[in-house]
């Protein structure tokens, strides 16, 4: 697996919605759960916050060797964001299931989580961005 375009699309993707909650949160809130029109932005920039500062770690370890013993690191915290945030947006689909950002959003998390569990468990390659 090309762990360098991996981990490119990563923090892209986590980039982007960490920018998307600092500056819009109200905005997103509405997105996900239309109920909470009105409801402090506080906590969605704390998320975009932390969704930035993943989408750093990854950028800057798109070159590294991963899978391996000193990649591990960086790979378990994207494998742990990515298969739980699966399955709470799993359990948001069966919640809601009309709402095509919650559905969108699902699909995203999960096929990063597929392919940080097949870099998490498969066999380490020796060469960069195998």
């Amino acid at each position: 697996m090309n762990t360098r375009l991996v981990m490119t699309g990563a923090a892209i993707f986590l980039g982007m919605a960490g920018v998307m909650c600092l500056f819009l949160p109200d905005e997103i809130l509405k997105l996900y759960n239309p109920s909470t029109a009105g409801t402090t932005g506080l906590l969605i920039q704390l998320l975009g916050a932390c969704f930035l500062a993943l989408a750093l770690l990854d950028w800057f370890s798109k070159h590294a060797v991963l899978g391996g013993i000193y990649g591990r690191p960086v790979v378990g915290t994207n494998y742990v964001h990515f298969v739980m945030g699966s399955l709470v947006m799993a359990k948001a689909v069966i919640s809601q299931t009309n709402s095509i950002i919650i559905w969108l959003t699902l699909t995203i998390y999960v096929l990063f989580a597929i392919a940080f569990s097949l870099i998490m468990f498969g066999k380490p390659k020796l060469s960069q961005g195998d």
